[in-house]
């Protein structure tokens, strides 16, 4: 199994993210740690502001290769964002992290990876994302002038591989 380092993420040669994820867990783990030690001298505005700064920014980290991943993968992640709402509240191990995180107002990782393309996407279609971007989507043009022309339907391409329906072109449009 070769294992290679491309931007700062981990995979091997079949795809796989288990280093990667097993990597930016470890980090964010230790993130919380040393917040946690700190916590008491901390707002609670403060510690969530640290905790986007150094624990967000581990699991948002090329959140578009984490499209329809195994969930075992998806609930490590999950299980740091649990981590950290704790530690912002600065509360136990006991207490459950759903309501913490609707306090805070924050998606859950599956659906924050989501909201990320869908972002990418709303700005395909604004005309405000990067060339290179845009021209990764193709957008279907109809022999007639319709009423709902306005409409952006985009096409799905063509795919021979599982890995590739995870790709971005292919999620966004999808989606």
């Amino acid at each position: 199994m070769c294992v290679h380092l491309h931007l700062g993420v981990i995979m091997t040669n079949t795809l796989n993210f288990d280093n990667h994820i097993q990597k930016k867990c470890q980090i964010a783990h230790v993130q919380l740690r040393n917040i946690r030690a700190i916590r008491k001298y901390l707002t609670q505005k403060s510690a969530e502001t640290l905790v986007h700064s150094l624990v967000h920014s581990h699991i948002d980290f090329c959140s578009s290769l984490y499209t329809d991943i195994p969930a075992y993968q998806l609930n490590k992640f999950q299980r740091v964002q649990n981590h950290a709402a704790r530690v912002v509240f600065n509360v136990s191990r006991e207490v459950p992290s759903t309501e913490l995180l609707k306090k805070l107002h924050w998606l859950p990782v599956k659906a924050r990876n989501m909201f990320k393309v869908l972002v990418m996407i709303f700005r395909v279609v604004s005309r405000t994302a990067s060339i290179y971007i845009r021209q990764m989507f193709h957008v279907h043009q109809g022999r007639y002038k319709l009423r709902s022309q306005s409409d952006t339907n985009f096409i799905i391409p063509r795919r021979r591989t599982k890995l590739a329906d995870r790709s971005l072109a292919v999620v966004g449009p999808r989606w």
